[in-house]
């Protein structure tokens, strides 16, 4: 099986392997590690040492405000496009993101989308006082991506209630898989 990781992580205070930035790589690592062939598309600079023999698709991006997250974004779905070209992934894998193009490269490619849900990032914007304009946006590409998705991966209890709550997901479409 071939599955691709979508994984926009850039945040100058979560670098070198910690936490959830790690995550993903391990779970990459496990995937290959029981046979499946893996493709790790991530912002260029992110790359993680410990893991020199996954396959791993550097995005290339401008660090501007703005600009970063929509080449990002929109990197995120024309690179795994072109990369789908000659292998078609079998699944696609992304933790959460605040961009609905990861649907459509999930629909070209035909292939189920998974979204890991590892935090509640509207409660944490609102917390934040974000603008009514980028609480209502987060909502709205949450909302999109959860709908149409495949299955969503929630890592406690809490964030499959608010998922089943606030976002209205049937309970069949979610798989608890809490972390250590």
């Amino acid at each position: 099986m071939t599955i691709f990781f979508l994984s926009y992580e850039h945040d100058p205070v979560v670098q070198g392997g910690m936490g959830g930035f790690r995550k993903i790589w391990e779970l990459a690592a496990q995937c290959r590690n029981i046979g499946h062939q893996v493709v790790l598309f991530v912002p260029k600079g992110t790359r993680l040492r410990e893991f020199p023999s996954l396959e791993v698709v550097e995005i290339p991006y401008l660090d501007l405000p703005v600009i970063r997250p929509l080449l990002i974004y929109l990197l995120l779905l024309v690179v795994p496009l072109l990369r789908a070209a000659r292998v078609s992934p079998d699944v696609i894998y992304m933790r959460t993101m605040h961009s609905p193009l990861s649907i459509l490269l999930a629909k070209v490619t035909q292939a189920p989308l998974l979204i890991e849900v590892n935090g509640d990032s509207y409660s944490y914007y609102r917390a934040q006082r974000a603008s009514a304009f980028r609480l209502g946006l987060i909502n709205l590409i949450d909302r999109t991506n959860f709908r149409y998705c495949d299955k969503i991966i929630p890592i406690s209890e809490g964030l499959q209630e608010m998922l089943w709550h606030r976002y209205r997901v049937p309970p069949e479409k979610t798989v608890l898989i809490e972390s250590a």
